[in-house]
């Protein structure tokens, strides 16, 4: 996944928002995962991933259902926020440990 960005965590949590909050962690999950196998797909075939975009969790969430971005007093918005830093968190510490996380079976299928 390419080095993240404010604008990656805000289009990511406007995607959550636009989905129910009992999926939004599993949603989370992939779209990290997503983005980490799209980044590997840009560097080995120097081409965008057909589904996945460029690595970057914008060029992901670009490609999906967004809500509008709400306040920060939106207290669905913060929740999605809190998802996006406790996902992110266990994401980073496996990736530090060289260790793979599984995607879903759709990004497998979708890995091209």
């Amino acid at each position: 996944m390419q080095r993240l960005t404010h604008g990656d965590v805000v289009a990511l949590a406007r995607v959550l928002l636009a989905h129910p909050a009992p999926q939004r962690a599993a949603l989370c999950q992939d779209a990290l995962l997503e983005a980490e196998l799209a980044d590997h797909y840009r560097q080995n075939f120097a081409k965008l991933h057909p589904r996945f975009g460029d690595g970057s969790l914008s060029s992901w969430a670009g490609q999906r259902q967004r809500a509008p971005e709400p306040f920060w007093d939106d207290l669905d918005y913060l929740s999605c926020m809190q998802v996006i830093i406790q996902s992110l968190s266990g994401h980073l510490v496996h990736r530090s440990k060289g260790q793979r996380v599984e995607c879903s079976a759709a990004a497998r299928n979708d890995s091209v």
